[in-house]
């Protein structure tokens, strides 16, 4: 999960209109079943009060960031809370799955 705030550091420095501050990294939704060493979870990004013309460039960003590290690319699922008509509220969650190595 580390790669996480590599990501959100990639987004960060890739849209200098995004903050730190507005950046929020969440995991939601894991599970772990009993018989998997295989977790499942949600990552969250959360870019609050965004400005970007077309919020869906981070969506694409997410994406080839994944693909340039030749991870699977994941399922990406969106809202978007309208403040004005120049900001929003961005929520993207990422579906991931991440092996454990259970000692």
């Amino acid at each position: 999960m580390k790669y996480l705030f590599d990501l959100k550091n990639a987004i960060i420095d890739r849209f200098p209109a995004l903050t730190a501050d507005k950046v929020q990294l969440q995991i939601v939704n894991g599970n772990l079943p009993p018989t998997s060493q295989t977790l499942g979870y949600i990552a969250r990004l959360y870019l609050l009060d965004c400005k970007l013309p077309n919020p869906y460039d981070v969506l694409g960003f997410i994406r080839k960031w994944f693909e340039t590290r030749n991870m699977a690319i994941p399922e990406l699922m969106f809202d978007c809370d309208v403040i004005d008509l120049e900001s929003y509220d961005l929520q993207i969650d990422i579906q991931l799955s991440d092996k454990l190595n259970i000692g």
